[in-house]
């Protein structure tokens, strides 16, 4: 399964909206799509993301994604992925996985990120876990 990442405007807001796709859709011109009993523009820009599940903007041109299975992505103004180096080994079995991401309120600042995930533990278990990290100026790294 497919997934493609997209932002949207109602009313001049940035909104983010995952959607999934069982095949590889072409870009496309923005579109409109009546939500929540509202009209939001809709414009691709992102795909090829695997089981998403946690998305933090860090400006109004790059985000964060996180993939159920341990990866976290990073996609810059120009809409190119990097997979980040650094994560924690994750638990990607059953709920468990790396779950969701925020960016630091003082992010411009510090570049301070936080991690949601299952954390391997002894005897095959796995546990909820917390990460406070730094992604790296290029956003390639923790």
């Amino acid at each position: 399964m497919r997934t493609t990442v997209l932002k949207g405007s109602v009313f001049g807001a940035i909104a983010a909206i995952v959607s999934a796709t069982s095949h590889s859709e072409p870009a496309s011109a923005a579109e409109l799509r009546r939500m929540g009993g509202q009209e939001v523009l809709v414009e691709r820009i992102a795909s090829g993301v695997s089981v998403p599940w946690g998305l933090a903007f860090l400006d109004q041109c790059e985000f964060l994604v996180t993939e159920r299975r341990g990866n976290l992505l990073h996609f810059d103004q120009d809409g190119q992925r990097t997979k980040v180096t650094g994560v924690p080994i994750v638990y990607a079995k059953g709920q468990g996985g790396l779950l969701d991401v925020v960016a630091a309120r003082d992010f411009s600042e510090t570049r301070r990120i936080f991690l949601s995930y299952a954390k391997p533990q002894a005897r095959g278990q796995a546990g909820t876990a917390l990460a406070a990290a730094t992604l790296s100026e290029d956003g390639s790294y923790l």
